[in-house]
């Protein structure tokens, strides 16, 4: 799409176009036809008939070159811009993900940290930080642009996460239902975030999320995914709606992502509601993959935001148009001098 830097311009050199054309046409509509008398025998001879054909080319030819040469004029008169937003800015992005990380939320804790491991690849200044929770909450790693070391932890997390705990509640039972390896893996996940005294403590797992953002980048935008199912078992420090309002305070958004399976339960119109409140977003996964939707829809949504208040970034698009313009005249002068022939 063109972006006119000025469009008035353009609109006046488009009814001038317009006047000159039609007072061009009034004219030639008043002047009386030549007909000599006894002469259409004339048309029949053969140089004549080629005479004639070429006069059709060359008027067709002459037309399309006129509109060409009229429209990349107009054009370049409003003078056309490429406008986008300043790439330095799209970058201003940070994004924590707050995984609850208790065995229900596990399947989609795996699908969250793939579908970041393929966004990666496309950031260019975004930080990005993870933390998990469930009684207590610990830091995988901090806000950091240090991508290889992104990629690592996130395939690591997610490997050491991607386990089958076939239902069980009891954490005495895993040794029984997970290889030794496994078993190893989940639990260099889940150290520092066990407790006998509760579990699924979403509040407090929220606000060490909350805390994870500088307080001196107000100009960066900030954004938290929550997945968690919000089954809250035990006594937390911070209530679900008081970490919600500590992150409004930091400015962060919120998504959350909430089990399709629990929609309408009491959980959930606790969760959306409390979410909802200060503008967040949640969504319901059907099944883990639809997880991809919701990151991709989160990443989109911070850099549609950053777009909007972000200076534009305008550069000139003239190269093309004049191109075109020259083409126009190139093909009129061609005309001009065939049609003498």
């Amino acid at each position: 799409m063109v972006n006119l830097l000025w469009e008035p311009a353009a609109l006046a050199t488009v009814v001038v176009l317009l006047v000159a054309g039609l007072g061009a046409v009034l004219v030639r509509w008043r002047r009386p036809d030549g007909v000599v008398a006894h002469s259409t025998w004339v048309r029949d001879l053969p140089a004549v008939q080629a005479a004639l054909r070429r006069q059709q080319v060359t008027q067709v030819l002459g037309w399309i070159g006129t509109v060409v040469l009229v429209g990349a004029t107009v054009v370049l008169v409003g003078r056309p811009v490429d406008v986008r937003p300043t790439p330095e800015l799209m970058g201003r992005r940070d994004i924590v993900l707050c995984l609850d990380v208790s065995g229900s939320m596990l399947p989609y804790d795996t699908q969250i940290l793939e579908s970041f491991e393929q966004m990666v690849a496309s950031f260019d200044g975004e930080r990005i930080a993870l933390s998990v929770f469930n009684a207590t909450s610990r830091t995988i790693f901090p806000l950091t642009d240090d991508y290889d070391m992104v990629l690592d932890e996130l395939a690591r997390v997610k490997g050491n996460l991607d386990v089958d705990l076939r239902g069980s509640m009891y954490i005495e039972d895993l040794e029984y239902i997970l290889t030794p390896d496994e078993l190893a893996g989940l639990w260099e996940i889940w150290a520092g975030t066990l407790s006998w005294y509760g579990s699924s403590l979403v509040g407090d797992g929220l606000a060490g999320c909350s805390l994870l953002f500088d307080a001196d980048t107000a100009d960066r935008s900030r954004s938290i995914v929550l997945a968690t199912d919000n089954d809250v078992q035990g006594e937390a420090i911070y209530e679900l709606e008081e970490a919600v309002a500590l992150a409004d305070r930091r400015a962060a958004s919120l998504y959350g992502l909430f089990p399709q399976e629990e929609q309408g339960t009491r959980h959930d119109r606790q969760f959306s509601r409390a979410l909802q409140d200060v503008g967040g977003k949640v969504w319901y996964a059907e099944d883990p993959a639809a997880v991809r939707t919701v990151v991709a829809e989160v990443v989109a949504d911070q850099g549609e935001a950053i777009a909007k208040t972000a200076p534009p970034q305008v550069t000139d698009a003239q190269r093309a148009w004049t191109g075109l313009g020259g083409i126009g005249l190139a093909l009129l002068l061609a005309v001009r001098v065939w049609g003498r022939r």
